[in-house]
This record gives C-alpha cells, sequence and structure tokens, in this order.
C-alpha cells in the first residue's frame, strides 16, 4: 500500500506466533484546483511472519469519494473497523466545518458500508463516534445541529451492522465518551455548544437515560478510573476566563467538585489499576432511571407556562356571562371618562376680584 496517511493496529492478542492486523488510509488525490481526482481508500491488512519473513496481504479495501484525513476505530476485539474521512471543504455545500463519511468494513471484507448513506444528505455530517469498549456495538452523533444519537449493532455471526436504536432524536451533542467499564455512558455538547450533558446506562441491554447536566464553555471531559464520576474542565488558551475543573456524579447529574484557577492549561485524572474499582450495579442504574423520570415530571408539573391574557384564556367572556346571569356584581369602574364639571358664574367672578 502506497501514500498511507495514517495507519492504526487492531486489538489482537494471538496466543500462538506472530500476528498482527492493521488498518491503513489513503487520502484522495486531487488537482490544481482541489477537485478530487482519485478516491481515497481504506484497507486492513493482515501480517503474519513464518520462515520467508513478514508477509502483508490485504483482507479488506472499502473506496470512499473523498477524504484527506481519517480516524481509524477499530472494536474491542479487532473484528470490524470504522473509518470516520474527514474534508476540509463539504462538496455539498451544505456545511461550513467541511464534510465527512464513515464507513464500515469487516475484517475480511464482507460487509463493506457507507454508514452516512443511510441518514441521506443530512448524514454527510458526522459529528461524533465511539465503541463500546467490550461490545460490538457503537455511538454515532450524526446529522447538523441538533444531531441525533443512534445505538448502531454489529452482529458477527450474521455479518450484519444495522440501527439498533435512537437514544436521543434531537439535540445539541457532539461527544460521546463510555466510561471504562461500559456501563455508563455520556453525550455532550461541548465547543461551540452549549455544554448540555446526558448520561445514560445499560440495563438489560437497554441504554436508559439517568441524569443530565450543563457543563458551559467545556474544552475537556473524561471519566475517572472509577466509572462513576466525570470530569469535565475549561481550559486555557481556548477559554481565557472562567477556568477550572468540575466533577461530575453521573448517576444524579449532581456536581460535587470544582476549582476555579487563574489560567488552567490542561487536567487529567490520575491512572489506576485496571479493575481496582467496583463497576455501577444494573440496581443502581434502575434507581437512577426512576429517580430521573420522578424528577422530569415533577420539572414539568412546575413550569410556568407562557402568559396569555385574559381574552385568549376565556376568561372575559365567562366574567361577562357571569355578571349577566347576576352571579357577579359588576364591578365599577372609576376608568370612564367623566362629564366636566361647570363652574358657577358667580365663583367666577369671585375668583377674578379675589386676583
Amino acid at each position: 500500500v502506497t501514500g498511507v496517511q495514517s495507519f492504526e493496529f487492531a486489538p489482537l492478542n494471538p496466543k500462538v506466533g506472530f500476528q498482527a492486523r492493521l488498518a491503513v488510509f489513503v487520502p484522495d488525490t486531487r488537482d490544481d484546483m482541489q477537485r478530487v481526482i482519485g478516491q481515497a481508500e481504506v484497507t486492513i491488512v493482515e501480517l503474519t511472519a513464518n520462515a520467508s519473513g513478514l508477509q502483508a496481504t490485504p483482507s479488506a479495501k472499502a473506496s470512499v469519494a473523498s477524504g484527506q484525513v481519517a480516524d481509524l476505530l477499530w472494536n474491542h476485539s479487532g473484528t470490524c473497523l470504522l473509518g470516520h474521512c474527514q474534508t476540509e471543504v463539504d462538496e455539498s455545500g451544505q456545511s461550513y466545518y467541511g464534510g465527512s463519511r464513515l464507513i464500515f468494513l469487516s475484517q475480511g471484507g464482507e460487509v463493506k458500508k457507507d454508514l452516512t448513506d443511510e441518514a441521506g444528505s443530512n448524514g454527510t455530517s458526522v459529528q461524533a463516534v465511539a465503541w463500546h469498549p467490550n461490545r460490538d456495538e457503537f455511538v454515532l452523533i450524526q446529522g447538523f445541529q441538533p444531531a441525533a444519537a443512534n445505538l448502531w449493532v454489529w452482529d458477527e455471526a450474521s455479518k450484519k451492522v444495522s440501527n439498533r436504536t435512537c437514544l436521543l432524536e434531537k439535540a445539541h451533542r457532539n461527544t460521546i465518551r463510555f466510561n471504562p467499564y461500559g456501563s455508563l455512558l455520556m453525550l455532550g455538547g461541548f465547543g461551540n455548544l452549549a455544554g448540555g450533558v446526558d448520561f445514560f446506562g445499560r440495563l438489560e441491554d437497554e441504554y436508559v437515560h439517568v441524569s443530565s447536566a450543563t457543563a458551559n464553555c467545556t474544552v475537556t471531559a473524561e471519566w475517572a478510573p472509577d466509572g462513576r464520576h466525570f470530569l469535565t474542565a475549561v481550559l486555557a488558551p481556548r477559554m481565557r476566563v472562567d477556568n477550572g475543573v468540575h466533577v461530575w456524579q453521573a448517576l444524579t447529574g449532581i456536581k460535587v467538585a470544582e476549582h476555579d484557577f487563574e489560567e488552567l492549561y490542561d487536567t487529567q485524572w490520575r491512572p489506576e489499576p485496571v479493575g481496582g474499582f467496583r463497576d455501577v450495579l444494573p440496581e443502581e442504574i434502575a434507581a437512577a432511571t426512576q429517580a430521573d423520570v420522578i424528577g422530569a415530571a415533577e420539572f414539568a408539573s412546575n413550569k410556568k407556562s407562557a402568559y396569555r391574557p385574559p381574552k385568549a384564556r376565556g376568561e372575559t367572556a365567562n366574567m361577562v356571562a357571569a355578571m349577566m346571569r347576576g352571579e357577579v356584581a359588576a364591578p365599577d369602574d372609576d376608568r370612564r371618562r367623566k362629564p366636566r364639571q361647570q363652574k358657577a358664574r358667580g365663583d367666577e367672578e369671585q375668583g377674578a376680584e379675589g386676583e
């Protein structure tokens, strides 16, 4: 393979001998006017070693209409790949931020699918995509803002990739983060978005909403090693004011810690051994989603309705009808224009003599 711009090794752990799987991306070719004259390519290469030396054998290849850079994302077992190909300019003219396409490619080449075609013209804007850390499923935020967040599933046995369910139909979100165990999921809207955050928990092969929060001006966001707390930070030089770190409890959406800085350039969790914390239990997720439903219902009942004048509410008509039936006394209206009082001629003459 020539002209490789980026590559990514699959997470394989062979028990015998040497075996590696590599994904490579070759960008499109363009003329002097930046018009595409050659398609981009995503290729999976099998690497083996024997007495003859290292052997490289392409096992799958997919062509992409256009793509200048790409993020190559393997699933946890290294059996399929997502290629998020991007261009600086959207050829359709629908986006100022450039175009993007998402290619799904199985290891043996049995499945080659352009997932952006599933959503029509609106699908050419891929906001974010991320694999579950230990399952053959991924979350895709797709479309122009407000975008839709969907859960996709890869079935290795039937060799099919399908859109299972919609997590958020329309929301300003562009960031996906699974916790280290895959039991909790965060969908956030950061960068030039308002900072809305939704937390989901995995319960009986489904994702249920457990809490919400708002993290304004967030620049970076990461899960804590315990998989229960989530950190958001406002960093310089992107933001020159309100720098600081904030820690959220995912199951409740409550901010449990914060610290402000005059200037903060980076923040990271201290590494911890894998498996050093207990994963979130299904009972905890069930309790959190029940509390979330109750809280949403209370918020809806307490939410103030938009003002409507009495005429729009029908109150004026009801009051008039009640007065006509004699059920309500007619109020004295002092706002009516009063007749002008005529002064007596004698009073006017006395006033003139006094002057």
